[in-house]
């Protein structure tokens, strides 16, 4: 990213800032009819964005409780919450949000809240157009994700990885990542920045997960799951958003 701005919360995560710009969402390819046809989307507003999925410890640091399916030791706190319905994600932030309200980053107050589906894919592409944000050869996707190829059916840690150009660690692959929007078919070439909302009881998800197949994991594939689904292959990733103006 051309400014590398960024703000570490109080369990280590880094945010990285992501300044407004237009980019193309979809398949440039034509062939992932989901994420077709390919269209412009501009971010207005600036955001940060986790450099990593929501950890078991940052869940636990919140909520004093672990609901994950993948845990067995203290390396557990460092792999992804898994097991958390869209609900139970949506709880946790907004007490997130009363336990940190008082809180501030480079001197602003802010929010935390889930990225819609348009930030989601602008953050992964990292600038870029290809298939993964590394290029579109498969076989290096070994070097920056987990997926059902190499992940020997286990879950691993976060930013075991290589990350992508803006130091984001497991956009491919590890778990799918609940967006905000709900899933519409019919309004995909009508998303902006802001998510879409509708009567859908069906939420987006992003990413791929460590049991998936590699198509599954690219920047611009797109899945959803009923509001109320817990699996050990979905979690999700925070978004900080200001909430006064930067200079």
């Amino acid at each position: 990213m051309p400014n590398h701005i960024f703000f570490t919360d109080s369990f280590g995560c880094n945010y990285i800032l992501v300044e407004p710009q237009t980019f193309t969402m979809g398949d440039v390819s034509g062939k992932d009819l989901r994420a077709c046809p390919p269209h412009e989307v501009e971010i207005i507003e600036p955001f940060f964005v986790a450099e990593m999925p929501c950890t078991q410890g940052l869940w636990n640091g919140v909520m004093s409780h672990n609901p994950a399916k993948h845990q067995s030791n203290l390396e557990s706190f460092f792999q992804p919450v898994e097991s958390v319905s869209f609900h139970e994600v949506k709880e946790m932030i907004d007490l997130r949000n009363q336990q940190e309200v008082d809180s501030t980053f480079l001197g602003l107050k802010g929010v935390w809240r889930l990225p819609s589906e348009a930030e989601w894919e602008c953050f992964t592409r990292a600038g870029t157009t290809s298939h993964w944000s590394f290029g579109d050869d498969e076989h290096e996707l070994s070097s920056y994700g987990w997926y059902g190829a190499n992940s020997g059916a286990k879950m691993h840690k976060v930013k075991s990885k290589k990350a992508n150009p803006w130091n984001l660690f497991d956009v491919h692959g590890l778990v799918s990542e609940w967006c905000e929007d709900t899933w519409d078919d019919s309004y995909y070439t009508k998303r902006t920045q802001r998510p879409l909302q509708s009567q859908s009881n069906e939420r987006v998800i992003r990413g791929g997960s460590w049991f998936k197949d590699g198509t599954s994991t690219t920047s611009y594939h797109r899945s959803y799951a009923h509001e109320a689904k817990k699996s050990d292959g979905i979690g999700f990733r925070f978004v900080w958003e200001p909430t006064e103006a930067m200079q």
